[in-house]
């Protein structure tokens, strides 16, 4: 056999060492044996597929991120702009720029692929953070910083003097460069009354008293946003903040005095997002059809369904919303399923406010089925007959989203607080502002093919220039030589009037800032004689304009005066006074309920409500009163005297409870401290901050909340208090500088404390109390006053 050459041999790849049982299962996938060999070989595929699965994820590109440039060594200067651009800034939700404090907080527009920064005037100069986010759950990311600086002053340097030329004759007056007056940038709201007013409006700023007016563009989060950028200044005017869609951030504002009400703008107004033609109920008069009589409240929806469904439907009733952006949108929505509807209600969106109109004009007059959102003052709510299904009345914490109707809307007009350092004469126009029903309507016309309708003149007064007549020359005498100069006299500031106060946190209150706007501001201060009425008739001599300041306007007890005169504009509140605090007449020391820890004696183990009283009668009674328990009150010229004897009354314990007065406010310490330290029953009023309620382990009884509508008088516990700062507008033009004095103004609790011990030092004197506070706690204070302010005050403490 002839020997052939053999062809080389491929040397065998050597499989890598397996387990015995991924042998077989290897063998059997590739020799096909059996069953099992089969569910090996479909494992392997499937492990393969995942594997390139996850190969791909991970090969898949990222989604974008946004990137902005550097913004290091930016500089921006107040009421100015400058734009950051980048890539991917449509992502971005929200822009911010942080300062130095973390306390100022401005929130910034984005317009596509650019941030526009801008920071209201009077903010302090410094390094601020810029840094956006894209999701709400996401932290956010720090861009960089930029730099706040102040404008250089635009001072006439002195001229140096060129040779051969005679100096200018210094009796003649070389022009100065009159102020630009501020930019006045009015809210951007995309509803038609709102448009109205401010183009009116700012004809009237800019025609009459001289500024000019702008607005910033729509902002993507509507009212919302347009609400955060007032509170931060990049707003100066809002004419129509509408309550309760924004009730929370209201709230917030008032008590961190980052905006200033004005009054209201729109009479009283309704919204509801269930809103049908009244001819659907009642029926047509000229055919006498009812097309669902027995429609009443929301949940009756369910039975009448159909009748709103449209082609497309789907079998649901369609309800039309508000346009989205719109805040309201939400709400209904929350509405709609909190009222367990989603399954019958197909919300839809109208597109605008025009075309929510045009809806309901069309079904009206073609007698057709129609529900959704309107509100008043519209042509729509006052021209047709339209009625609003009835819905709950929201409870104490509750929203509309939470499953009930709206409340009758207050609509006010809110400045930022900048404009009455910047344009006082304009917080005094808006603050008389009055856009009421008879005035919109008028302002619409009634048909657009109908000429308007003039309803009479409203006079535009410019302030009066202050302008040196000419002189009539007197026979007999020389001209005045004109290069004298004749000494005028200094304006005598006027007196600022505080509200005089009769319990101790307020008059501490009252000598300190009477001492600082004495002294600091150039202001003589005063006091009226003590008021019969108590606060009551402190709160009427401050909005009839006889006091200028009340350092403590303590709600609720003056919820419904306080109502409208923010309603009125007759108040301008300035924020906080101190704390959240709380009060009830229903307070006794907890030893009582949980026993004395020396003697391990329990007076009153079950006492727990307000109702129990009726059981432990006898244990605060006194030899005098007859059985009853003696429950000691506020002194009888506070408000809450009349409430805690209302409640009670409310309550029913008239014959089990002797309500007495303690003739004081110390008196009424003095009461307790005694009782807690030979631990004694004792019941009575109390409330914090005091150095009683901080220092003593006392317990409040348990009594119900109060519902809508009501007050504690009708038998229900005081809500936490919010105490406030208020002034009378008339400060804004003869104090402008106070007012924002007092909007900085914070006596939180612990400098409430610290000032009350300064109080005690010095054997219960206010006065000297106010300056032992001064001097050692500037830290402090110097925090709310100008630079001048406090050097003045120092002098005046360092003064022999």
């Amino acid at each position: 056999m002839e020997n052939r050459p053999q062809p080389p041999r491929t040397p065998r790849r050597r499989r890598p060492p397996t387990s015995h049982w991924t042998d077989r299962i290897l063998r059997f996938q590739v020799l096909g044996r059996g069953a099992i060999g089969s569910i090996g070989f479909l494992a392997v595929l499937l492990g393969l597929s995942f594997t390139i699965i996850q190969i791909v994820g991970v090969l898949k590109p990222d989604p974008p991120e946004p990137e902005i440039e550097s913004v290091n060594l930016e500089k921006v200067v107040p009421g100015e702009e400058i734009v950051v651009a980048g890539q991917n800034l449509e992502l971005v939700t929200e822009a911010r720029l942080i300062g130095p404090s973390d306390e100022q907080i401005f929130f910034l527009p984005v317009d596509g692929n650019k941030i526009m920064v801008n920071v209201p005037r009077g903010v302090a100069e410094g390094s601020y953070i810029l840094e956006f986010s894209r999701k709400k759950d996401e932290p956010p990311v720090r861009a960089g910083n930029i730099e706040v600086v102040l404008p250089t002053p635009t001072t006439t340097p002195h001229p140096t003097p060129t040779p051969g030329l005679k100096p200018v004759n210094p009796s003649v007056r070389v022009p100065t460069h009159t102020p630009i007056p501020p930019t006045i940038i009015f809210a951007n709201l995309n509803w038609d009354t709102a448009r109205l007013q401010n183009a009116i409006a700012r004809f009237v700023v800019e025609n009459g008293y001289g500024y000019p007016t702008d607005t910033i563009p729509d902002l993507p989060g509507g009212a919302g946003d347009v609400w955060k950028s007032l509170v931060n200044g990049n707003i100066n005017v809002n004419l129509e903040v509408w309550l309760p869609n924004l009730r929370e951030e209201w709230e917030k504002a008032l008590e961190a005095g980052s905006v200033i009400p004005l009054g209201k703008s729109l009479d009283v107004t309704w919204q509801s997002g269930f809103v049908v033609p009244t001819y659907m109920i009642e029926g047509d008069p000229t055919t006498g059809e009812t097309l669902a009589p027995g429609l009443t409240t929301v949940h009756d929806l369910r039975n009448y369904a159909g009748i709103f469904a449209l082609p497309d439907s789907g079998g649901k009733a369609v309800m039309w919303n508000c346009p989205p952006i719109w805040g309201c949108a939400n709400i209904n929505e929350g509405q709609v399923s909190a009222y367990g509807l989603n399954d019958v209600i197909e919300l839809r969106n109208p597109g605008s406010e025009e075309e929510l109109f045009n809806k309901v004009l069309l079904a009206t007059e073609e007698k057709l089925a129609w529900l959704g959102y309107m509100w008043s003052p519209t042509k729509a709510a006052s021209t047709l007959d339209l009625t609003r299904l009835v819905e709950p009345n929201c409870g104490v914490g509750q929203n509309p989203e939470d499953g009930c109707g709206y409340d009758d809307s207050r609509v006010r007009i809110a400045v930022h607080p900048s404009l009455v350092a910047e344009a006082a004469d304009l917080v005094k126009l808006f603050r008389k502002w009055d856009f009421k029903e008879s005035t919109l309507f008028v302002a619409f016309s009634r048909k657009k093919d109908e000429p308007p309708v003039r309803a009479g003149n409203i006079e535009v007064v410019l302030p009066t220039p202050t302008t040196t007549p000419h002189p009539t020359p007197t026979p007999g005498l020389k001209p005045v030589n004109p290069s004298v100069r004749v000494p005028t006299h200094t304006p005598i500031p006027p007196t600022i009037i505080f509200a005089n106060l009769n319990w101790d946190t307020a008059r501490l209150q009252n000598a300190i800032a009477r001492f600082v706007v004495e002294n600091g501001y150039g202001y003589p201060t005063d006091t009226i004689p003590d008021l019969p009425g108590g606060a009551g008739d402190v709160w009427k001599s401050l909005v009839n304009g006889n006091i200028n300041v009340n350092l403590e306007v303590w709600l609720p007890n003056l919820r419904e005066e306080w109502e409208k005169a923010l309603e009125a504009g007759s108040v301008i509140p300035l924020g906080k006074s101190l704390d959240v605090t709380w009060q009830s007449g229903f307070v006794v020391p907890t030893y009582m309920i949980e026993g004395d820890p020396t003697t391990g004696e329990t007076l009153a183990p079950g006492l727990t409500t307000v109702h129990d009283l009726r059981n432990y009668a006898g244990i605060f009674a006194l030899p005098d009163s007859g059985g009853k328990a003696v429950m000691w009150n506020c002194p009888p010229i506070w408000g809450c005297a009349n409430i805690n004897e209302g409640q009670v009354s409310a309550y029913g314990l008239n014959d089990v409870i002797e309500l007495r007065n303690p003739g004081s406010e110390e008196e009424l310490f003095n009461k307790v401290l005694l009782a807690t330290e030979e631990k004694l029953a004792w019941l009575g009023y109390m409330w914090s901050p005091t150095k009683a309620a901080s220092t003593l382990d006392l317990t409040r009884l348990v009594e119900p909340n109060c519902g809508v509508g009501q007050n504690p008088e009708d038998g229900c516990g005081y809500d936490d208090s919010r105490v406030r700062i208020a002034v009378h507008p008339s400060l804004v033009a003869e104090a402008a500088d106070l007012v924002e004095l007092f909007r900085k103004w914070d006596f939180k609790e612990s400098t409430l404390f610290v000032a009350e011990g300064y109080f005690e030092e010095t054997g219960g004197s206010f006065e000297k109390a106010a300056v032992c506070y001064l001097k050692k706690e500037q830290a402090v204070w110097t925090q709310w006053v100008t630079k001048d302010a406090a050097q003045k005050v120092r002098e005046a403490l360092n003064a022999p």
